[in-house]
């Protein structure tokens, strides 16, 4: 396989030929996002949920609701699931999923399947994004929706999802590794071991908050308002530190101070 190949695999996996439906979740928050400018979390909850048959009728009601300025007041963000007929999809599975900003303006999306039962399917496989698809960079504060707790939460990228070449390299270590063994190189993808959860990234909180978080790519969204130089400067300091820890003495002190 060559990195072109690999990079076509990893833009456009080739999901299974599932017959799917596609639902639209509304973000809500419980009072008017212009009443809580200065809180570093806040809670959020679906407040709308849509079916639709085809992606087109869902990306149609997505772009109603953002430039609706009834429904803007409260709506955080906006998610289509492309969910399989006949499947399990229980626990938010899916097989590629969009998030959205409160006016209609997509986020990401997902380059991996989630469904359980495709899990042997090629397009389980994270072969890594592109550069233009990897948002938020590594010392950028940004606002992270926390599933499980139900919250959005403001923090400090720290590390951002695996790039394609990253990914690539990985491919082409597993490769060594089988030479090693005297196995065939072909056997390298069958011990590729990367899917969805990896499209992630590594998100800093506040001291008060617990350390990090790992959100995936499409539950980080940029700051809804500007963010007050005290959070900053707390932010600041959590990545400094992970930096400092994490440099292997490769940086110096003006390097690391370059980096907020």
């Amino acid at each position: 396989m060559t990195f072109e190949e690999f990079k076509e695999q990893a833009l456009n996996p080739g999901y299974p030929e599932n017959e799917c439906i596609y639902r639209v979740d509304v973000l809500s928050v419980e009072h008017p996002l212009k009443e809580i400018f200065e809180e570093t979390n806040f809670k959020v909850e679906v407040s709308q949920r849509f079916f639709y048959l085809d992606k087109e009728a869902a990306v149609m009601k997505v772009k109603q609701i953002g430039t609706s300025n009834s429904y803007n007041t409260r709506i955080y963000a906006m998610y289509i699931y492309e969910l399989p007929i006949n499947k399990d999809v229980a626990n938010d599975q899916f097989q590629r999923v969009w998030s959205y900003d409160r006016f209609g303006c997509l986020i990401s999306h997902s380059y991996a399947t989630e469904v359980i039962d495709d899990i042997e399917h090629p397009s389980a496989k994270y072969r890594g994004r592109d550069k233009e698809a990897i948002r938020f960079k590594p010392g950028e504060i940004v606002e992270v929706y926390d599933r499980e707790r139900e919250i959005v939460a403001s923090g400090i990228v720290a590390k951002t999802p695996l790039s394609i070449k990253e990914c690539w390299k990985k491919l082409k270590q597993m490769e060594k590794e089988c030479v090693a063994e005297g196995l065939p190189t072909e056997r390298a993808n069958e011990n590729y071991w990367l899917y969805a959860i990896d499209d992630s990234y590594l998100v800093l909180l506040p001291n008060h908050f617990p350390s990090s978080l790992t959100p995936r790519s499409w539950e980080v969204f940029p700051i809804t308002f500007p963010v007050s130089n005290i959070l900053r400067e707390k932010l600041n300091k959590e990545y400094y530190n992970y930096i400092s820890n994490h440099s292997n003495g490769n940086c110096t002190f003006q390097e690391l101070m370059d980096m907020l």
